[in-house]
């Protein structure tokens, strides 16, 4: 700001309001004591570790959809030192991230197809004080058109859970 010789206080301000790109560590909602966040835009492994580094409780993890080639092994290795204390592998590349996981010595996860069900069963993984994050290192294109529907699927799944059936 000071160089483009722009008004501090104003450029500060507008920094400071600055709410993030939808679809990009975004919070969702938090219910059941369980914050929902939404990085559909994770589409790549570099992404998806990037944004479990960023969380900062445990955290249960979606990730899957249609494989773009990429090697997740590094992924998973990756993982171990974050809060990521679970993942629920969905979609079309669940068996490839699947053998990634076990290659590398990542135990803890769920497997199912549907993007819905893997969205219900992170809910029903999660505790208290933990988040479910979306962030699933894979293009959207085995379920949906793009990264922002699956994120729009996930905020819309994530509206309907129901307070009282929560624990």
């Amino acid at each position: 700001a000071g160089i483009l010789k722009l008004d501090k206080k104003r450029s500060g301000e507008a920094i400071c309001a600055f709410k993030g790109v939808k679809h990009r560590i975004e919070k969702v909602r938090e219910v059941g004591g369980v914050t929902y966040v939404d990085d559909s835009k994770g589409t790549n492994v570099d992404a998806a570790l990037k944004a479990a580094q960023t969380m900062n409780c445990p955290t249960v993890i979606l990730l899957g959809g249609k494989d773009k080639g990429e090697d997740y092994f590094p992924l998973f290795s990756g993982l171990s030192s974050t809060s990521v204390v679970h993942a629920v592998i969905y979609g079309e590349n669940r068996f490839k991230m699947l053998n990634a996981a076990i290659k590398a010595g990542f135990v803890s996860f769920s497997l199912c197809s549907e993007f819905e069900t893997a969205v219900k069963l992170a809910q029903f993984t999660a505790k208290p004080g933990q988040c479910v994050l979306l962030s699933p290192a894979s293009s959207s294109f085995d379920s949906f058109l793009n990264y922002e529907e699956r994120g729009d699927a996930f905020r819309e799944i994530v509206e309907k859970i129901d307070e009282n059936e929560v624990r």
